[in-house]
């Protein structure tokens, strides 16, 4: 599976340091292949995955793979997210990846992204996914208005 980074990520030179670094990508790619088995049995959705969530005032960054299960391209894709750190629910809403700052989402591909959730009076720390949890209420194509 092809895993990219956002197109927005790419184009911005502050974040060339993290886009160009292909171990980062080799990461994903093993724990895609670790994976295999029961991302087959997703077929036809979209499945996001998270990776570590850092926290540095002002920001707390989380790292996710969203992966395109599904047969046809995606314009763009809404999540509805609640959050959880060390068991306190943090936030509760709805992402959007808005078409003018992603490419085109292909069948069988994975996308690497970054949500900041803001660090509202949060030690600076990397949490792992031991110590959050990111429970997905949907994740779906959105629809055109």
């Amino acid at each position: 599976m092809k895993i990219e980074w956002s197109k927005y990520l790419k184009e911005d030179p502050n974040f060339s340091a993290l886009t160009e670094n292909q171990e980062y990508i080799n990461v994903w790619e093993i724990f895609l292949q670790q994976h295999q088995q029961e991302l087959n049995k997703q077929k036809e959705e979209l499945i996001l995955v998270g990776g570590n969530l850092t926290i540095e005032a002002p920001h707390m960054i989380l790292e996710y793979l969203l992966i395109n299960n599904k047969s046809n391209t995606i314009k763009d894709v809404e999540i509805g997210v609640t959050l959880f750190i060390r068991g306190e629910k943090y936030f509760k809403g709805k992402l959007i990846t808005p078409k003018e700052r992603y490419a085109d989402f292909e069948p069988n591909t994975a996308r690497l992204d970054l949500i900041d959730f803001g660090s509202q009076n949060l030690e600076d720390a990397i949490l792992t996914p031991e110590d959050y949890e990111l429970k997905i209420d949907y994740c779906k194509e959105k629809q055109s208005e």
